[in-house]
């Protein structure tokens, strides 16, 4: 397996260029956490891009736009909310609320699953070329229909990508959870990590959840606070983005300097 320099001296391990974001759900919080990584990213390495190419529930006046998912991940990799940079973030979407496929339906529309996995395709060439490694968050939860029976799970095993996979910490989340990386498995995906995103007002703690996960599977498992704990949000994010620069390199950081990079 080849490398490239990163932006900032990384090597980066060129298979590993193309990251997809998916969850046990929607509503899980895919957006949330990538939004995350990509403001960690611009204060220490810049070795991050994304892009949510499917999105629906996409608003009919321009003045909404700006608290899309399409926007905020624009927003926190630094770029403008342009036209064209929507057009390059995610050009597919849909303005009902439903899955993709249902959604592009009712609109007259339709994905080409072909030419959703060449758009990705050529992202993850871009972000090689650029020394770098993009994110692919994709849309609802690890099964949800993309375009006829093509889902999510295709979307990911078919671009041959490593996955981040997001969960929440409410009521029946193990089995979501146990469910999807089960799947998952059965493809040969890479689990890189599993983020327990905290479920607000849940009747599960977030700890137990991620200890009772971890029993289970060999994968890091990041306990990932309610937003406003800024502390324990910073802790997991460093950690999830410590996590996936050592997956991404070839290299592994001392702690010493990385350390020095997020004091």
């Amino acid at each position: 397996m080849g490398t490239i320099s990163g932006s900032r001296g990384l090597d980066l391990n060129i298979g590993m260029t193309g990251i997809f974001i998916t969850a046990t759900g929607t509503d899980i919080g895919k957006t949330y956490v990538a939004c995350q990584l990509l403001k960690w990213d611009q204060a220490h390495w810049r070795v991050f891009t994304a892009c949510k190419p499917v999105i629906s529930g996409w608003p009919t006046h321009e003045s909404e736009i700006y608290k899309t998912d399409s926007a905020l991940l624009l927003a926190a990799n630094q770029l403008p909310i342009t036209a064209e940079t929507l057009d390059r973030m995610s050009p597919w979407r849909f303005h009902l609320p439903l899955t993709p496929d249902m959604a592009a339906r009712r609109e007259g529309k339709n994905i080409v699953p072909e030419a959703l996995l060449s758009y990705c395709q050529q992202l993850i060439e871009e972000a090689k070329q650029a020394s770098k490694a993009v994110l692919i968050e994709g849309a609802g939860g690890i099964m949800a229909p993309i375009s006829g029976k093509f889902t999510a799970l295709d979307w990911i095993t078919q671009l041959e990508s490593p996955c981040i996979l997001i969960a929440g910490s409410y009521l029946g989340t193990l089995s979501h959870t146990l469910t999807a990386v089960e799947v998952l498995q059965m493809k040969n995906v890479n689990i890189l990590a599993i983020v327990v995103n905290e479920t607000l007002n849940s009747t599960v703690s977030l700890q137990e959840t991620c200890e009772c996960l971890q029993s289970f599977l060999p994968y890091p498992i990041i306990a990932w606070p309610y937003s406003k704990q800024t502390e324990g949000v910073n802790k997991a994010v460093s950690t999830l983005y410590n996590s996936l620069l050592q997956s991404i390199t070839n290299t592994t950081l001392l702690q010493s300097a990385y350390e020095s990079i997020i004091a």
